[in-house]
């Protein structure tokens, strides 16, 4: 089994679960970004980035409440490494597709945060999301979170929602652009 098809076994196990979850409930809305009650983009963290719910239903008394689906297991795997664009060496180890982390030395890293936002922009609010039907997931990321930083390593954790395998193959173009020589990927703590 290749990287790929592991990676795609990873998001199928949750995106699997979502939208089961996701069909099981009276849900009104699909992945909608988190609103606060005034109708306003909840952003939050330093990077002040939105996020996405999983799911949006209506409880008996008629309001709205976030659904939330977690990943049911996580899938069991030897470590796999792995070269990234020649310069970026990858290590996967088990984690979930909605809470992964993603751990790097500080050495030579540049813009991460900057570049990150980019990346999240780009796959929180795709220009094609007209595209996706009606009751239909829409590929989209749901959050990152800031960066954290200690003398030696930077982490960052993603909740990649129904995004496509390409979504997690770009996020590792923009740390090899970033000058990150490597990156663990493992379940979030």
């Amino acid at each position: 089994m290749g990287v790929g098809e592991l990676i795609e076994q990873i998001r199928g196990l949750y995106v699997s679960s979502l939208r089961d979850a996701l069909s099981a409930s009276d849900v009104q809305s699909l992945e909608p970004v988190a609103l606060a009650d005034s109708g306003e983009v909840i952003r939050q963290g330093v990077l002040k980035l939105p996020s996405r719910h999983d799911g949006l239903r209506v409880c008996v008394a008629g309001v709205a409440e976030p659904l939330v689906v977690n990943s049911e297991g996580v899938l069991g795997f030897e470590d796999v490494a792995f070269d990234w664009g020649g310069d970026l060496k990858v290590c996967l180890t088990p984690f979930c597709w909605d809470f992964a982390e993603f751990e790097a030395p500080n050495s030579g890293i540049r813009d991460l945060s900057a570049n990150l936002v980019d990346w999240f922009e780009r796959w929180f609010n795709p220009l094609d999301k007209a595209s996706v039907a009606d009751g239909e997931l829409g590929g989209l990321l749901h959050s990152l979170s800031d960066v954290r930083s200690d003398s030696t390593h930077s982490s960052f954790q993603v909740d990649f929602g129904s995004a496509p395998l390409a979504c997690f193959e770009d996020l590792l173009d923009v740390l090899g652009a970033c000058r990150v020589t490597s990156v663990t990927v493992r379940e979030a703590t």
